[in-house]
């Protein structure tokens, strides 16, 4: 099964979420966790 390819605007919406659960008091992997992104991808080792 084929990799899904985002779109440029789709990534930045996602990483825009993400974003906005730090500012809310959530840690970088809950964030990642909560939008779906590998903590790997968000260039953090977790």
């Amino acid at each position: 099964m084929p990799r899904q390819r985002y779109k440029p605007e789709q990534l930045v919406t996602v990483l825009r979420q993400a974003e906005v659960k730090m500012a809310s008091g959530k840690t970088a992997p809950q964030a990642c966790t909560e939008t779906g992104i590998y903590t790997q991808s968000y260039g953090m080792n977790a």
